[in-house]
């Protein structure tokens, strides 16, 4: 019988932010995966997390690349790695940051994996979000009554982001990175800010959050809530 793959939310950084059936998937797995970038020295921010509930000796690390020709061959390379105990009936989860339903790494690798290993059970484990951690922080709300929610990677180019802004309610932008300097020129352009809030590092010692958008480049952690008056109301 093949074993089961799991892929689990770590949240924003806190590692009181993991969820009880976060923890418990994390506890009752033969092996957890944690990804980190190829290009990470030390310890690794998902590994940093773990290391609360999970001895650092059950902890594989898969490495990934974020960007280039070797960012799928690295997801392929990671399947791998995990296909094996799979078929022997593993007990296997992957940590990963955030949500991992919600632009997560490991979305790429069970594709990869169901591909190796068909009819081996893959699943999730929910996990809290950066723009909910930042809502928190910043005492806002991300949408009341019937306004849309609308989530977006800054990294998914300009015209993505000027339609998720010419539309109504909230826009959380994930990823700004080195694009804040032309998120803030795009987001004041709009002339409907309601309310913004800005986050960066969430739930780590190197927090920020501030009512406001900075100029310049970020950490590629970073969030932004861009609460937006309705189409025609610019007063």
């Amino acid at each position: 019988m093949t074993g089961t793959l799991t892929g689990v939310g770590l949240g924003p950084g806190d590692p009181k932010l993991v969820t009880m059936a976060g923890v418990e998937a994390l506890q009752n797995a033969d092996t957890v995966y944690a990804p980190v970038s190829v290009t990470t020295e030390g310890e690794g921010f998902a590994e940093k997390i773990l290391s609360a509930y999970v001895a650092p000796e059950r902890v594989v690390r898969l490495p990934f690349a974020l960007r280039g020709p070797e960012r799928e061959e690295s997801w392929r390379d990671a399947a791998r790695v995990v296909a094996e105990p799979l078929r022997d009936g593993g007990r296997l989860a992957f940590a990963t940051i955030g949500d991992p339903n919600t632009y997560s790494t490991f979305t790429y690798l069970a594709r990869e994996v169901a591909d190796l290993v068909p009819g081996a059970a893959v699943d999730t484990v929910p996990g809290v979000t950066a723009a909910s951690l930042l809502a928190s922080r910043a005492g806002t709300v991300l949408c009341e009554h019937d306004e849309p929610l609308t989530i977006v990677p800054a990294t998914a180019g300009e015209d993505v982001l000027d339609r998720a802004l010419a539309g109504e309610g909230t826009v959380v932008i994930y990823k700004g990175g080195r694009h804040f300097d032309r998120l803030a020129e795009k987001i004041e352009a709009t002339g409907r800010v309601r309310e913004i809030a800005f986050g960066t590092r969430l739930g780590t010692e190197g927090e920020s959050v501030s009512k406001s958008l900075p100029q310049g480049r970020e950490h590629y952690l970073s969030t932004v809530i861009v609460r937006l008056k309705e189409n025609g109301a610019h007063g």
